[in-house]
């Protein structure tokens, strides 16, 4: 055991080395006074059967005369508490991204049949990746599967999570999946606006969960107003159906955000909607299902899935961002491939055993063909330069050009 990393309302959180394999762990030691052995049981019984990139990881169990510790994954980032109260500083995009990381995690939860019932900054634990920031779900205490001993809540007041975070339903002794989502559309209004819709003594917060609106400022971008309205319905019934719906809605957000990222070469992490026709987000998932290949230059970003491509043009002036054009094309086959040049793009086209390759400049009528022959079993590959084109059919086969 190395030091104590945190403590939380059932027992104390200290950073270990195991022994055998040198990997730094999480041990969470468990007052036996607070937490009982059924819970304990519970809670290793749910963490155990839970295996998400968004969740964190249960390694076993340990336990001593005096103590019982849960052996976790470490999160060397802390609690999204600590990013809340530190002086670490987030922009918006970073924030909804964590928000889709809690929503993630929380949907493979639901499916799992098991409601947290209490989440909250300090059960949010944050680890690093190349990409950024990566949120896990943590801390199941409280949690229930779906029906289990649902009677015996209803006087359990003090086990059914932080009234903070708890959605009104809570305060009456009951709860469903969608009070794990108001407790997030909680955790995300308290990422946009640095406080809690409500605070004050705790029958100051039960009121206001149960009676007032939460203040949105008008400011805030509009469909983060509605993701907040939506998850922070006084009814269950009025709320997102499900973790997987309001992921959705963040992700649409984030992509209208037209966010620069910083230190970059000029690009932006947001997309409109094509021509104004809400073509794109009518899919089922924006970024898993719908994109299969993205390509940008200095002046278009280019989307493409099964036979359908999206140029988006652009231009930056004194570092703000503005989209001038926005051209949707269909073709008879599938894109297997896209590249972008510094005028336009390369496209790969397959149908019923043809291959095809075109250059598409910055404008509509800008297609060139490459080439086009028939295969009935072949693949292809445009160079990272884009100066040629490498295509197999049973032999290798190349075509060059400039």
């Amino acid at each position: 055991m190395l030091s104590l990393v945190g403590e939380g309302q059932f027992g104390k959180v200290y950073s270990a080395i195991h022994r055998q394999t040198g990997e730094l762990v999480a041990l969470k030691e468990l007052n036996s006074e607070k937490f009982s052995t059924k819970k304990f049981l519970r809670e290793i019984r749910i963490l155990l059967s839970l295996d998400h990139e968004n969740v964190a990881r249960c390694l076993g169990l340990e336990h001593s005369k005096k103590s019982r510790f849960l052996v976790t994954e470490y999160c060397e980032g802390g609690t999204l508490r600590d990013f809340i109260d530190g002086k670490i500083s987030l922009n918006i995009e970073q924030k909804l991204k964590i928000i889709i990381d809690i929503l993630s995690g929380l949907s493979y939860v639901h499916l799992q049949g098991i409601i947290h019932r209490d989440l909250k900054p300090e059960n949010i634990l944050l680890t690093v990746s190349p990409t950024g920031w990566v949120a896990k779900i943590s801390d199941f205490g409280v949690a229930k599967i779906e029906n289990e001993d649902r009677e015996a809540d209803i006087n359990s007041l003090g086990d059914t999570g932080s009234p903070a975070y708890m959605a009104p339903e809570q305060f009456y002794g009951k709860y469903s999946y969608s009070s794990d989502i108001y407790a997030v559309g909680i955790i995300l209004y308290e990422l946009l606006m640095g406080k809690r819709p409500f605070s004050g003594s705790p029958k100051e917060i039960m009121v206001g969960h149960l009676n007032l609106m939460p203040f949105i400022p008008d400011d805030l971008p509009v469909l983060l107003q509605d993701i907040l309205k939506i998850a922070l319905a006084k009814l269950p019934q009025h709320r997102f159906r499900t973790a997987k719906e309001m992921k959705l809605k963040v992700l649409k957000c984030l992509l209208r955000l037209n966010t620069i990222i910083p230190d970059r070469n000029p690009f932006f992490s947001a997309i409109s909607n094509s021509k104004g026709d809400n073509y794109i987000y009518d899919t089922v998932d924006i970024f898993d299902d719908y994109f299969d290949f993205l390509a940008v230059n200095d002046q278009c970003v280019y989307l493409a899935n099964n036979n359908h491509l999206l140029v988006k043009g652009y231009q930056i002036d004194d570092n703000n961002l503005t989209f001038n054009s926005c051209d949707y094309y269909s073709f008879d086959g599938t894109i297997s491939d896209l590249k972008s040049l510094d005028i336009g793009c390369i496209i790969v086209i397959k149908n019923k055993g043809a291959i095809s390759s075109y250059t598409i400049g910055h404008f509509v009528d800008q297609f060139t063909s490459l080439y086009s022959f028939n295969a009935d079993d072949c693949v292809s590959a445009i160079a990272p330069n884009c100066n040629w084109i490498a295509v197999s059919i049973k032999s290798k086969l190349e075509k060059n050009f400039n």
